[in-house]
């Protein structure tokens, strides 16, 4: 087998010590990282590792939270959550929520802990290829988009010309058919640019510290003109959070969902607002809220589906991406997304993140290694 790193975390010593003497029975040449449970040493582990086991029961969070966790900052680690007795309801969940694995710690030993690892293992090689496959149609998506943008600029292109340049009184015949020409063209080019950022929006990017306030404000500047032009108010009242984010992702999130209030205010002018609250320091939630059209609430959750549009096709211009582009870059940040509204009401749309963990200033100082 190669060599892997595998973590443990339970803050019970004496459990830590039995995996370990298994581990060295069955896999001789593992690196061994170990810890009590404290979340901020273990997301500041230096390298990934490729196995995870982790104890159902810890003092601050329980072993599903820890995981999470664990995945979001290593989302191909195999995770395997440990108890001291078997709990068939647990084992369900714990899977539902991504783990490998389950095991019972009274009945671990030297077998069912080789055959955990051996199928981890398996279980990682199949991950390397689905990544690969995944990269290869990345690449088949981009040139495929690059290629049929290039003959709708140039159907553009030459619609400018002949308007340009064939005399008015021959262009005033065939008026409506150039008109439709330059839509249809139009419409082209703001579905591949669509699909370009629902594309971008499943990719696995770096994630960084970034504050919530210059996040928002990065994507309101991209609107600067379109909120100038609608007359729209909008309200900003957020803490200065700090998120482990893809800024360019989330900046992406926060200008689909304002766009979209400015499409659907119907007569009036747009009224916006986008507010957080935090959740003991470990979530926040933020409200993007608007005055417009409302969602009749059978159509909350399917406005989230590719291609979904709830208004009349043609009536307001769009892809019905916007939206699905949203979940997916919430998802990417360990997040959720959902709609509250009903008709002439207005919407609003609610962001569930996780808040960044800042690292110690000497995080290794709490792993036991071996």
């Amino acid at each position: 087998m190669e060599r892997v790193n595998i973590l443990i975390i339970d803050d019970d010593e004496l459990d830590r010590q039995h995996f370990r003497r298994l581990l060295r029975k069955v896999f001789s040449t593992a690196r061994i990282f170990e810890s009590s449970g404290d979340l901020e040493t273990i997301l500041s582990l230096s390298v990934e590792p490729q196995i995870a086991f982790i104890d159902y029961r810890l003092p601050l969070l329980n072993g599903i939270e820890m995981m999470e966790e664990v995945l979001r900052k290593w989302p191909c680690a195999a995770c395997i959550i440990a108890t001291g007795q078997g709990d068939e309801e647990i084992a369900k969940t714990t899977i539902k929520k991504g783990a490998f694995d389950y095991i019972a710690k009274s009945k671990l030993s030297e077998q069912p802990m080789k055959r955990v690892i051996e199928n981890a293992m398996a279980w990682r090689d199949m991950q390397r290829r689905l990544e690969d496959q995944q990269r290869e149609l990345e690449l088949f998506a981009d040139v495929l988009l690059h290629d049929l943008k290039a003959p709708v600029r140039s159907i553009q292109f030459f619609v400018s010309e002949i308007e340009s340049e064939v005399d008015p009184k021959v262009l005033k015949s065939v008026e409506t058919e150039m008109r439709l020409l330059r839509r249809s063209a139009r419409q082209i080019a703001l579905l591949l640019d669509s699909l370009g950022s629902h594309i971008r929006a499943c990719r696995s990017q770096d994630f960084e510290n970034a504050t919530l306030r210059a996040v928002i404000d990065q994507s309101l500047l991209s609107l600067d003109r379109d909120l100038a032009e609608a007359e729209a108010k909008i309200t900003v009242d957020v803490q200065d959070q700090i998120l482990l984010c893809s800024p360019p992702q989330l900046a992406q999130l926060f200008q689909n969902l304002v766009n979209n209030a400015l499409k659907y205010c119907g007569e009036k002018r747009p009224i916006i607002t986008i507010s957080g609250k935090n959740f003991d320091n470990s979530r926040i939630e933020i409200i993007i809220a608007d005055n417009g059209i409302g969602i009749s609430p059978e159509y909350v959750e399917r406005v989230f589906e590719p291609f979904k549009r709830i208004s009349p096709r043609g009536e307001i211009s769009g892809t019905g991406l916007g939206l699905a582009t949203c979940r997916k870059i919430a998802e990417r940040h360990g997040g959720h997304i959902w709609c509250e509204s009903e008709l002439g009401t207005g919407s609003r749309f609610v962001l569930s993140l996780p808040c960044a963990i800042c690292p110690k200033s000497n995080p290794q100082q709490d792993f036991a290694v071996s």
